[in-house]
C-alpha cells in the first residue's frame, strides 16, 4: 500500500496521536517530502488535522513524539534533538534545564551503549541539566504513570533554571 494511503487510513482509524507518530516517523526517515505530507494532511477532516497539529521531522522515535506532544499540551517549551557541547544531540530539552532521553532496548542495552549513556548523563549533569531517561515501556505500556511523573516534574518546575540564592 502506498505510504500516503496508509497514513490517511491510520489517521482516520487510530486517531491524532498515532497519526502524529506515524507522520513524524515518515518525515524523519524522508519517506515523503514535507509537501507530500501536507497533501495527506490536507485530505483529512479539519478536526483531525487540527488534532494532529504540526509535524516535526526531528523526532527520531514514536516515544519522542508522544512525550514531546504531551509536554507541549502542558504548555512548556520543548526542543527536539537539542545539541549540547561535549555531549551531542539529546532527544528532548524541556524548558531550560531538563533533558529527556527516550531509550529503547534495541539501542540502549548493549554494554557499550549503556556506558555511553551514563557518560553523556554525567556530562549533562555537570553542565547543570537534569536528565530523565524514559524507556519504551514507560512511554507505551505505563503511559498513565509516566504522564503523572511528567506533570509532577513540570509542577515542581524542575525544567526551569534555578534562581540564584544570592
Amino acid at each position: 500500500m502506498p505510504i500516503r494511503i496508509a497514513l490517511d487510513r491510520l489517521a482516520r482509524c487510530r486517531g491524532a496521536e498515532d497519526a502524529a507518530i506515524a507522520f513524524e516517523s515518515v518525515a524523519n526517515q524522508g519517506l515523503l517530502s514535507a509537501d507530500e505530507i501536507d497533501g495527506v494532511l490536507a485530505g483529512l477532516p479539519v478536526k483531525l488535522r487540527e488534532s494532529i497539529g504540526v509535524i516535526d521531522p526531528r523526532a527520531q522515535s514514536g516515544t519522542e513524539t508522544r512525550v514531546r506532544r504531551y509536554l507541549q499540551r502542558l504548555g512548556v517549551r520543548v526542543e527536539p534533538q537539542w545539541y549540547v557541547d561535549t555531549v551531542g544531540r539529546t532527544d528532548i530539552r524541556v524548558g531550560e534545564r531538563l533533558i529527556i532521553e527516550c531509550d529503547s532496548a534495541a539501542y540502549h542495552t548493549d554494554p557499550d551503549a549503556y556506558a555511553e549513556d551514563r557518560r553523556r548523563d554525567q556530562l549533562l549533569i555537570a553542565q547543570g541539566y537534569v536528565v530523565l531517561r524514559l524507556t519504551w515501556e514507560d512511554v507505551i505500556e505505563e503511559w498513565e504513570r509516566t504522564r503523572e511523573l511528567l506533570r509532577s516534574i513540570v509542577a515542581h518546575r524542575l525544567h526551569r533554571k534555578r534562581r540564584s540564592l544570592r
